[in-house]
């Protein structure tokens, strides 16, 4: 069975309860208020760091991000589980890349943990973000139903067509964090809570109706098909296959005997009950008779005898899941034939379990016909069989035998080369195929590509410079006899290399540089150089379009530049892009000191955090005006022991980078305290 992939929370509860969860806020009147602040720079497609500010209590802080949602068309809700984010810490920094336009609401919390009964404040920050290049989730929506509105008729081809859109741009978050239709649209990655609200979303946009069904700690659809309501489970259909295989539809159209054959507690839902078959992927594609058509001469075998019941043996080495599945479709398929003997119409009821075939055979008498010559009742064409049909002498009874169509006419085929160095192969729509053979020939003699039911393909990145050839043919599914002559041969060559990446740096808040370029076509990875001096060299490789270095040499001038790579194709490595430069001209943020008397001869000396910053240096001012280093520390607070009665004691502080000394930051102001 394929690996089970679960729900990873119950996100309507969650909703309501989860804030329930965390420490009330308490004060006594002599406290000094606890108060939290956000700073941010929120942007779609890059991390955008949220930076939160405490004062007040103890200064002894704790930060937490409790949940991130959004408005949507039905409501706020969470982008991540809230279930899977982390607790308190103490860094006061939060990282959130955004990949959609739109309203978002980030929860954060500080707590003073020094403070009985624990203390903590709640910020929530609403970030509205309208970036054209990061289309709202809606928007994004909207433009693939109507990519499915205009190439599906029926209902089954557009519930089918949104399905296989799902499983080819979305892969399962097996960190099971992005739980709505945000990730499962935008991300391209979300548990099967993300799958079946992106389903219901893009679903309701082309008007068909949805349910939610769970069992066993998993969610999936209801889907409303031609009057009938159907199981289709996206989640577990997506096996990450580019080239779709009959694994990729196993829950596509199931009714609840089955699925409760896939999921143990499932039961009938009252308002989405399934109990038809007729529009399963493999029953309405006619794939089923390639299950079910191995087991007829078995059947017909035992039904020659008289027998009512019998079971057949079915050997298959696909999962007992999937058996459980594929065989209980091939017994509907069975049970809707029409079977007889010698002397009996016969109606049989198929069921399969555990290896075996059951059958339960029900028997008619009939006389032994006496049948005429025939008579062709409808000629058959290129787009459809013709139908012969024979009379009874004796009782006027008629059946039926079908006359396949004629040959399907030829294709006319062409390729083209694509922007990112892989070809289109297309062709003319022929009257009476429903799907299509490409063959192709890299050197080593043609073989199949691929079978579409479309009237074009597309493949991968080329290899620059070398020749492809391909020809199509035109086929019949329901009579493999029945294909045209292939097409006269079209070649193509990959004579374009990727697109240079157009490049830009900025410098960060810790003086550290973050580079970043635009996506290109056809590349999966980006080769970064740096020159800080010494000419170039390959700084590091990486699959998304920014990276970020640590803290520069405070003045010193780096030069970067970028080039696109195809992993698969080194030949059509793209050339670099134009060099881009930045300076570190930011030094570290001067820490903000207070200073606490304690009772025992002591103070206690505290700080904000300063990013950047991985020490903090402690001067003592001396007897003879000047300052000498008292202690280093990597936390935002110390104490200072051994104090005198009555003698003033001055201070200051500053931070400090262990790795880059030039970005050290000013002295604070001078800080004194009496004991």
């Amino acid at each position: 069975m394929k690996k089970y992939k679960r729900l990873t929370a119950s996100f309507m509860t969650l909703l309501l309860l989860f804030s329930a969860l965390l420490p009330i806020q308490a004060f006594s009147a002599t406290d000094d208020p606890l108060s939290l602040t956000v700073s941010y720079d929120a942007k779609c497609g890059e991390p955008s760091v949220f930076t939160l500010n405490a004062t007040g209590g103890s200064g002894n802080y704790l930060y937490l991000l409790n949940n991130v949602t959004r408005d949507g068309e039905d409501g706020q809700y969470f982008i991540m589980d809230p279930s899977r984010l982390p607790g308190y810490k103490t860094d006061n920094t939060f990282e959130i890349t955004f990949y959609a336009s739109g309203v978002y609401y980030l929860h954060f919390y500080v707590m003073d943990k020094d403070s009985r009964p624990i203390v903590t404040k709640r910020k929530i920050v609403k970030v509205t973000l309208n970036d054209p290049e990061y289309p709202t989730v809606e928007a994004v929506a909207d433009q693939i139903a109507s990519e499915c509105a205009a190439v599906c008729k029926t209902d089954y081809e557009r519930a089918l067509w949104l399905h296989d859109w799902l499983v080819d741009h979305c892969e399962y978050d097996y960190s099971y964090l992005y739980c709505n239709p945000e990730g499962a649209l935008v991300r391209g990655t979300g548990t099967c809570e993300a799958y079946h609200r992106a389903y219901t979303m893009l679903l309701r946009r082309v008007g068909i109706a949805s349910g939610r069904i769970e069992g066993n700690g998993h969610v999936w659809t209801a889907v409303y098909i031609d009057g009938n309501w159907y199981q289709v489970d996206v989640t577990w259909d997506d096996n990450g296959y580019s080239d779709h295989t009959y694994e990729n539809y196993l829950y596509f159209g199931l009714n609840d005997t089955i699925m409760n054959m896939v999921h143990s507690d499932h039961a009938p839902n009252n308002g989405y009950i399934s109990n038809s078959l007729a529009c399963n992927y493999f029953i309405k594609s006619g794939l089923i008779h390639n299950w079910s058509d191995a087991l007829e001469d078995s059947i017909q075998t035992n039904l020659q005898t008289g027998a009512e019941s019998f079971d057949i043996p079915v050997t298959s080495n696909m999962p007992a899941g999937y058996q459980d599945v594929i065989y209980n479709l091939a017994a509907y398929q069975l049970s809707t034939q029409e079977w007889e003997n010698e002397t009996h119409t016969v109606k049989i009821n198929a069921s399969y379990s555990a290896g075996q075939m059951k059958i339960n055979a029900t028997y008619t008498p009939i006389h032994t016909h006496s049948w005429d010559n025939g008579t062709i009742t409808k000629e058959p064409t290129v787009s459809s069989d013709g139908i012969k049909t024979y009379t009874c002498t004796i009782c006027g009874a008629t059946k039926t035998e079908t006359i396949t169509i004629t040959r399907l006419q030829t294709p006319t085929a062409k390729a083209v080369v694509n922007a990112n160095g892989g070809f289109t192969i297309s062709w003319n729509t022929v009257t009476g195929a429903d799907k299509y053979d490409v063959y192709i020939d890299n050197g080593t003699g043609y073989k199949l590509l691929r079978t579409v039911t479309g009237t074009s393909t597309t493949t991968g990145t080329a290899h620059y410079g070398k020749k492809y050839s391909y020809k199509v043919r035109a086929v019949n599914s329901r009579n493999s006899a029945i294909t045209s002559a292939f097409s006269s041969t079209v070649s193509a060559i990959n004579n374009k290399r990727l697109v240079t990446p157009t490049a830009k740096t900025v410098v960060n808040a810790n003086g550290g540089f973050t580079i970043s370029w635009n996506t290109v076509t056809g590349a999966d990875k980006y080769d970064v150089y740096i020159d800080n001096g010494t000419g170039y060299k390959l700084l590091r490789t990486v699959t998304g379009t920014s990276t970020t270095t640590g803290t520069a040499h405070y003045g010193k001038k780096y030069s970067y530049k970028v080039r696109a790579v195809n992993s698969r194709n080194s030949a059509i490595t793209s050339a670099f892009s134009s060099a881009v430069s930045a300076i570190n001209n930011k030094r570290l943020v001067t820490p903000i000191p207070k200073i606490k008397v304690n009772t025992n001869a002591s103070f206690t000396l505290s700080w904000n955090t300063v990013i950047g910053a991985d020490t903090y240096e402690i001067y003592l001012k001396t007897a003879n005006g000047s300052y000498r280093l008292l202690k280093t520390v990597n936390t935002n607070s110390a104490t200072i022991g051994g104090a005198v009665k009555g003698k003033t004691y001055t201070y200051k502080v500053r931070a400090v980078n262990s790795k880059n000394s030039t970005v050290t930051s000013a002295f604070s102001n001078e800080l004194s305290g009496i004991y």
